[in-house]
């Protein structure tokens, strides 16, 4: 779980320092109206926030307040934004973001220990399922979008459009698994060594190779972020395991 929370922290904070430098706001994953009044202000402002909500999660004192308020922002974004999205951009963007969503609620469950009236066993299965309708959806988009896919694994990979195909049905394969309870224990620590690969393979290279791209960059704190979910789905997953055992 710490691996979890950590990296979806920092990696909000980060989103947050690259809203701020540039002005604007994180491409398609913060599908913000280009016509918005004052858009590079807002954009800035909410730069700050997200700063400042990643860096409260490292404090003790106010960890739970910082955690709570992500998992706010997270699904604010996701129902404000990108669920109107579904019927003028696709479904990607939802898919995507509905990771990091549906994992702050696993990770709330997680801290509250069972002590909340809040967070009981529901609130688990209600996170893995759309954990699990996220990653379909992402696998989805592997197949549908092969090609152009294919084409960000870096040129000396051998097979890319095979790989492109073979980490969707990955996806798909660990959403199955969510949403089923099927083998849970072993659909998500492969499904975090698949995203952690993504980032040492995929998007690491990519920033270096041009490091002032700010897409590059965006994408590869974006896939750390969502390295991040899948510890704390991961995390949750054995948590239930090991209560079960009991």
């Amino acid at each position: 779980m710490n691996v979890g929370w950590v990296l979806l922290a920092s990696t909000t904070a980060i989103i947050g320092a690259l809203c701020l430098i540039t002005g604007d706001f994180a491409y398609s994953w913060q599908p913000v109206p280009e016509n918005l009044p004052q858009r590079a202000l807002l954009a800035r402002l909410t730069g700050l926030l997200f700063i400042a909500v990643g860096l409260l999660c490292f404090l003790p004192q106010l960890r739970n307040f910082g955690i709570n308020t992500l998992v706010v922002i997270f699904w604010a974004w996701l129902l404000v934004f990108h669920i109107p999205a579904l019927f003028k951009d696709g479904w990607l963007g939802a898919a995507e973001f509905l990771l990091p969503a549906t994992a702050g609620i696993a990770l709330l469950w997680l801290r509250s220990d069972g002590r909340s009236r809040f967070f009981d066993r529901q609130t688990f299965i209600f996170a893995r399922i759309g954990f699990g309708i996220g990653l379909i959806g992402c696998g989805a988009s592997h197949f549908i979008y092969a090609e152009p896919a294919s084409q960000m694994i870096p040129d000396w990979f051998p097979a890319r459009l095979f790989f492109t195909y073979l980490t969707g049905a990955g996806h798909i394969a660990a959403g199955l698994s969510l949403i089923s309870g099927i083998a849970m224990r072993t659909a998500t620590p492969l499904l975090c060594f698949m995203f952690a690969s993504f980032v040492c393979l995929l998007h690491v290279p990519r920033v270096l190779v041009d490091p002032g791209n700010r897409v590059e960059w965006t994408m590869l704190v974006v896939s750390v972020l969502l390295n991040g979910a899948a510890w704390v789905m991961a995390a949750a997953v054995f948590y239930v395991s090991r209560r079960l055992q009991r």
